[in-house]
């Protein structure tokens, strides 16, 4: 049991759960400037969280001083995770078919505003029914 554990240690933890689930193409910069509409946000005002199910990822990107952030394109949502690329460095690549949870968000960077998807967790096909 302890090895399964420790080979397993998602099996202790509840399964991700969302708010709604997200196709691609209703990823937008207006949808992400709405979700800003319920900042300030914290425990008691928890951001919206999204599904967006089954789709392809494009190449990864890994970023910061030790590489610890990734990005990528899922589908055209441009996605990143933060502090936990070396989670699934092996794992991430391109083609690989994935379901996301995150929060939608408004990047603000070098002039550009766009929506960006923060990933707070990658399912893998079979880690969950979803």
């Amino acid at each position: 049991m302890d090895q399964l554990l420790t080979d397993n240690p998602a099996l202790l933890s509840p399964p991700p759960v969302a708010d709604a689930t997200l196709v691609p193409t209703e990823v937008s910069l207006d949808l992400a400037k709405q979700m800003e509409a319920f900042e300030p946000t914290g425990q008691g005002n928890p951001k919206p969280t999204f599904l967006i199910e089954h789709v392809e990822i494009g190449r990864p990107y890994y970023m910061g001083t030790e590489q610890q952030h990734v990005r990528f394109d899922a589908e055209g949502v441009a996605c990143v995770l933060f502090n936990r690329a070396d989670e699934y460095r092996g794992e991430l690549e391109k083609g690989a078919s994935v379901t996301l949870l995150g929060v939608l968000t408004v990047n603000r960077w070098n002039g550009q505003t766009t929506p960006q998807f923060q990933i707070r967790e990658i399912i893998w096909p079979g880690d969950i029914d979803s």
